[in-house]
């Protein structure tokens, strides 16, 4: 606007101008008054009109204007359009990559830890059915112990599976008896080992029932029976007659009494050969193996007993220790050869230590009374009354064993996986977001930084890089199973949200300024 005011040195010099001019007046005033009355008075100029008429004359010349306000600079509407068609692009493609990030991050739900807790829940629960199935199973005298084993692994597992459950967390460690620590998933994966042994234990006891069961084993072990029971009537007449023996041994000489337990050897020889012929294949192999022990012991203490008694019986007769000329029949052992000093002092003969061999005889008899219980168990086993109990308790177990198995196919593949959560991918898939807002960030430097656009364009290139540098952050620091993984990064991307949100703001009023719209951002 221009002034209608001088400036004040302008204003004091007409002020002066005034002060001079009235002076002038009464000058001339006070001559009049004093001028001789005598003579007529000569018309005069109107010298007051005339001051006035010069000091408005003055002040009119030395009346100056402000000089004009210099304007803002002036905004180049092409320009301005430009900046803001660019900004438009930009935020479109920002817009699109937080849409693209959000919705990756919604859909990688087994990488999320709350998930993942729900998940090891479910498979608590779902082996938890399995050990009440297990506890279902027939328990008939035949089957309880493998029922027992069956329970037993199954319940070893649900307690680990419970732990690793009520830990709640991929880091959570267990104290094992030891003393040691290891993670709740590496407990899971000792207990299950350990439940997976015993388990192997009781189906290898049903197998050997299962083949009991059949037609062929159950004459295999009739058979084995019927040889059995034929030693054990050999041995217990060997015994009646030992028990005859020694009734009568205080009215023997002591070579009657090594004839007499001579042939005792050679009677229980042949119990001892009947034994060792016992079929060592299974079911019946355990019997055969006591058996055949209890046969060595008792046949070694006798040729120890004989031995002594045939010593003592050779002594009396010349005086000397010789020892007897083995026969194919007595099952002697040979006699050693004479030494070189035979004409030495002769060793004193030993004395049958009949004792020693009776505790032996009675330990044997034990050893007999174990085999004929086992053997009885695979007897009843074996006959055709069990199998309908052994075929009830194998379906109810197949049963079990196969929600078992599927449990574990289910868990190690979800295992396998980490969850379902594929880790490299994920990784990958944040490179990607690396990559895309690198060249978002890229155009946003780009844009044109004149005068009235440079605050703007700083305020965007400032939101670019912070997001810039929180998506690569994210891609280092990136894990699964962590709840707080994003938590920096959503910090950032706020900031640089409130930075964009301040240049659409300023753009905006910057094009109502220039009155342009968006009809004419469009064209």
């Amino acid at each position: 606007m221009i002034g209608t005011k001088g400036t004040p040195l302008m204003r004091n010099a007409t002020m002066f101008i005034l002060a001079i001019a009235l002076l002038v007046v009464v000058a001339c005033s006070s001559e009049n008054d004093v001028a001789p009355t005598q003579a007529a008075p000569e018309p005069t100029a109107d010298i007051p009109a005339t001051v006035r008429a010069q000091v408005q004359a003055t002040t009119r010349a030395l009346e100056v204007t402000e000089p004009e306000a210099t304007p803002e600079p002036t905004v180049d509407r092409t320009e301005l359009i430009a900046f803001a068609n660019l900004h438009s692009g930009i935020e479109t493609r920002w817009e699109a990559f937080h849409a693209d990030i959000d919705a990756w991050r919604q859909g990688l739900v087994a990488c999320d830890l709350t998930v993942r807790n729900q998940s090891v829940s479910v498979f608590a629960s779902r082996f938890a059915a399995v050990t009440e199935a297990a506890r279902d199973l027939p328990r008939e005298e035949l089957v309880r112990s493998m029922a027992d084993q069956i329970i037993e692994a199954a319940e070893r597992e649900v307690a680990a599976f419970r732990v690793l459950n009520e830990t709640a967390g991929i880091n959570a460690t267990v104290t094992l008896a030891d003393g040691s620590s290891v993670s709740a998933q590496e407990f899971v994966e000792i207990e299950r080992v350990a439940a997976a042994g015993i388990r192997l234990a009781g189906e290898a006891a049903l197998a050997d029932l299962i083949k009991g069961a059949s037609d062929d084993s159950r004459a295999a072990v009739n058979r084995f029976a019927l040889d059995v029971s034929r030693i054990d009537a050999g041995w217990g007449k060997f015994i009646t007659d030992y028990e005859a023996f020694r009734a009568s041994q205080s009215g023997l000489d002591p070579a009657a009494i090594a004839d007499a337990l001579n042939t005792l050897v050679s009677q229980f020889l042949e119990v001892s050969a009947d034994v060792q012929a016992l079929s060592s294949a299974s079911p019946t192999g355990e019997v055969a193996t006591q058996l055949g022990a209890a046969a060595r012991a008792t046949e070694l203490a006798l040729r120890t007993l004989r031995d002594a008694a045939v010593d003592v019986g050779a002594n009396a007769d010349t005086g000397t220790n010789p020892t007897p000329t083995p026969t194919a029949d007595t099952g002697m052992d040979p006699a050693p050869e004479p030494p070189d000093d035979a004409g030495a002092d002769v060793e004193v003969p030993r004395t049958p230590d009949f004792i020693a061999f009776e505790t032996q005889l009675v330990a044997g008899n034990g050893d007999r009374s174990a085999a004929a219980a086992l053997l009885s168990s695979i007897v009843t086993g074996a006959s055709a009354e069990t199998d309908l109990s052994v075929a009830a308790f194998n379906t109810a177990y197949q049963a079990v064993a196969t929600s078992w198995d599927r449990f574990h196919q289910d868990y190690d593949g979800w295992r396998a996986s980490n969850g379902g959560c594929d880790v490299t991918s994920a990784l990958e898939r944040l490179g990607e977001f690396v990559v895309d807002f690198g060249g978002i960030a890229a155009d946003v430097r780009s844009v044109p930084r004149a005068t009235v656009f440079r605050t703007l364009g700083e305020l965007l290139i400032e939101a670019a890089e912070r997001e810039a540098q929180a998506v690569t952050g994210l891609r280092a620091a990136w894990q699964p199973f962590e709840a707080t993984v994003y938590e920096q990064f959503d910090l950032s991307r706020n900031a640089a949200n409130k930075l964009r949100r301040q240049v659409s703001s300023g753009l905006e009023e910057l094009l109502a300024q220039n009155g342009i719209s968006q009809a004419d951002l469009t064209r």
